[in-house]
């Protein structure tokens, strides 16, 4: 929010078909939610799990934005608090 991003609903219910995800970060009058990869999706289950929810996410319209723990650090945070700036005004 200090960068200027409006703030976001965090494990929000998003209703989709197919069932309910709870994206990390959701801003959902624009369709837009951040979800952050650690070392938790590394596991295949929840590496398969995760693919399919983006893939029905994006198929309802949303655009999911995944951050990796690399992207909250240096340049490549501020390229990341300008993609999601972007998606969002």
């Amino acid at each position: 929010m200090r960068a200027g991003i409006p703030e976001p609903e965090l494990n929000a219910e998003v209703h989709l078909p197919g069932g309910i995800v709870h994206p990390d970060m959701v801003w959902r009058e624009r369709l837009v939610a951040v979800e952050y990869e650690g070392d938790g999706h590394r596991d295949r289950e929840q590496f398969v799990y995760d693919v399919g929810r983006y893939e029905r996410m994006q198929a309802a319209g949303w655009t999911v934005v995944r951050v990796l723990p690399d992207d909250l650090r240096g340049a490549l945070a501020e390229q990341l608090i300008r993609r999601v700036r972007s998606l969002l005004l």
